[in-house]
């Protein structure tokens, strides 16, 4: 896969999360306070008809497919979360996956206590700047393996 496609479908995703987010958190907002998940797991039939997710797709790299697969509040006992995942061309025989969660709230016993109002922020992802990145790990991991290797004949016996 090229680093290109990669880099395009992170912010991509990204910008599909923080849309959702803003769209849903008014709708949060409406039910703090209030039991969202019943028993049986499922959400409550109030709240599933007010909640609604925008049909914004993610942009295509050049002339290659993306679509947005999965756009969902995650309720659990604990904590509610927004998981968006989309898929993009990879080659003309496969796709892959680009996944975001974000934490939207606290839960506790089927109720909706408190939500997360700060808007996430994502660094938009630049070529130059993750190849600089990516450099900078190799360089590092390279003289970390050195030290590693230096050392092996000492480890678990001396603090």
């Amino acid at each position: 896969m090229k680093l290109e496609k990669k880099i395009h479908a992170v912010n991509e995703v990204q910008r599909l999360s923080v849309l959702n987010f803003n769209h849903i958190l008014p709708i949060l907002k409406e039910f703090v306070g209030q039991k969202i998940l019943l028993a049986s797991g499922d959400k409550s039939a109030k709240f599933k008809k007010a909640l609604s997710f925008l049909d914004e797709q993610p942009k295509k790299f050049g002339e290659d497919y993306a679509r947005l697969h999965r756009c969902m509040l995650d309720v659990g006992r604990y904590s509610i979360w927004l998981k968006i995942s989309c898929s993009f061309k990879d080659n003309d025989t496969s796709c892959f996956y680009e996944e975001q969660e974000i934490y939207m709230g606290k839960m506790e016993n089927g109720i909706l206590t408190e939500i997360e109002t700060g808007i996430p922020e994502f660094e938009t992802y630049k070529i130059q700047d993750v190849k600089a990145l990516m450099s900078l790990k190799k360089e590092y991991k390279d003289k970390l393996d050195a030290v590693k290797s230096k050392l092996r004949k000492f480890d678990g016996y001396y603090s």
